[in-house]
């Protein structure tokens, strides 16, 4: 088993906690793209890709991609926040969706050899 998220490892569910009192602010809209080529050795191939559903909100965005290339995967991940000001009342569901990335994010990627 190989981890895909070899570039997110320090980063961590930053609204892991359930409750939260005050409202949540970022410092701006961002949005980031990751494309990561791993090759593998001939004798090992890809067992299994995990599908990962693409998520979408009014604020933020998340979709991540595998493409298998001969010996080489290409994995894709998108990530975009748009919004800067979130109410207390709304961090229920913005602590859902990074959850969801998170849980994305930490999908294994199964390799098997060739016998």
């Amino acid at each position: 088993m190989v981890p895909q998220d070899m570039f997110q490892t320090r980063s961590h569910q930053p609204f892991a906690h359930g409750e939260r009192k005050n409202a949540v602010y970022f410092n701006f809209p961002y949005y980031s793209v990751d494309e990561t080529h791993i090759t593998f050795p001939a004798t090992y191939h890809v067992e299994n890709l995990a599908e990962v559903k693409a998520l979408s909100t009014t604020y933020a965005f998340y979709n991540l991609n595998h493409k298998s290339e001969g010996g080489t995967l290409v994995v894709t991940r998108e990530f975009g926040m748009g919004g800067i000001a979130f109410q207390q009342k709304d961090y229920e569901d913005l602590r859902k969706f990074y959850s969801a990335v998170s849980t994305g994010d930490a999908e294994p990627l199964v390799l098997t050899t060739a016998k």
